[in-house]
């Protein structure tokens, strides 16, 4: 989730805090399903690396370069979803 947090402290507050507004609002959408969460446990921050700043890196669409992002599924649909 993009944006939810900016570092680890902010991370360990939110996410892992089980009385978090976070945590309350996932255990309800969850209770909706039968589903208990025990806890939960963020993998860690996403980002993106160049050796140079694209012409266009604050538009959608290709950006005429590699990039390197973490190997995570996730990561790699949500940072190919933001173009």
């Amino acid at each position: 989730m993009p944006f939810l947090v900016s570092n680890w402290d902010e991370m360990d507050s939110v996410m892992r805090n089980p009385d978090s507004e976070f945590s309350k609002i996932l255990h309800e959408i969850m209770a909706e399903y039968d589903i208990r969460v025990l806890a939960s446990n963020p993998e860690g921050f996403a980002s993106i690396v160049a050796t140079e700043e694209p012409d266009n890196w604050n538009t959608d669409g290709p950006k005429g370069m590699n990039i390197r992002v973490w190997s995570s599924n996730v990561v790699k649909a949500m940072v190919e979803t933001l173009g």
